[in-house]
């Protein structure tokens, strides 16, 4: 018997703390990339977010494994807002700050006895270095880096093993994937038009190419890109 699993996992968080102009900015652009955004402060000043919490006592209660918290309260309390953030086991933490400020909180945080492991998901000043000035490019540089991270680092994500034993990234909004093993591209499994049976396990390719490649000598390819998935 086959059992085919697809996971389903929670969408990428946006969890920002602040209502000035860079969290609006921040907020709009989340939402349009698809993420769920829950804002901390009052649900007037943070009409664009998904959601909204009272305090930011409560943000590890929201927090995944796909989570981002941003702070852009611009001096209202960041530190406070900073603690409970890394308290949490959010893979990203930023800060919207000046060079010179970013270093005074990161060295009180230090003090207040935040471990340099917690300490090391800070970003601060939060973006890549886009030379960004207005609301939105600094949002903008902010969701880059966020994105940078995701992509380099699996504290970003969650890996699950198909029944096939091809591994399998899940994100948010992305469906089950696979390796072609002709060119090693990564293939959606879901709606996938070139598969092929080897063997009772399948596998899946980007082109017909790859595939007729692979159907004519399943075993060279299998021999020199190790053993045959279990099924």
């Amino acid at each position: 018997m086959e059992i085919f699993i697809e996971p389903n996992p929670p969408p990428l968080r946006l969890i920002i703390v602040g209502d000035q102009a860079v969290a609006l900015a921040l907020a709009g652009l989340g939402k349009a990339m698809g993420y769920h955004v829950i804002g901390v402060g009052s649900e007037t000043s943070l009409s664009p977010v998904d959601r909204v919490i009272n305090g930011p006592e409560a943000i590890a209660e929201h927090v995944h494994p796909l989570t981002s918290v941003i702070v852009a309260a611009h001096g209202d309390q960041d530190e406070v807002a900073l603690e409970y953030a890394l308290e949490s086991d959010a893979p990203y933490v930023g800060l919207v700050s000046s060079p010179r400020r970013a270093g005074s909180i990161r060295e009180y945080l230090r003090v207040r006895g935040v471990s340099k492991e917690r300490l090391s998901a800070l970003h601060a000043p939060a973006g890549l270095d886009i030379q960004a000035r207005e609301p939105e490019e600094i949002a903008l540089s902010i969701l880059a880096e966020i994105i940078q991270l995701r992509r380099a680092t699996d504290s970003f994500k969650w890996r699950v093993e198909t029944p096939a034993g091809q591994g399998v990234t899940a994100e948010s909004g992305a469906s089950q994937t696979a390796l072609d093993p002709i060119c090693g591209m990564t293939v959606q499994v879901a709606g996938a038009r070139h598969v092929h049976e080897h063997r009772g396990s399948r596998f899946f390719f980007c082109c017909a190419g790859c595939l007729d490649r692979f159907a004519a000598d399943p075993e060279k390819y299998l021999a020199a890109g190790g053993s045959l998935p279990s099924r």
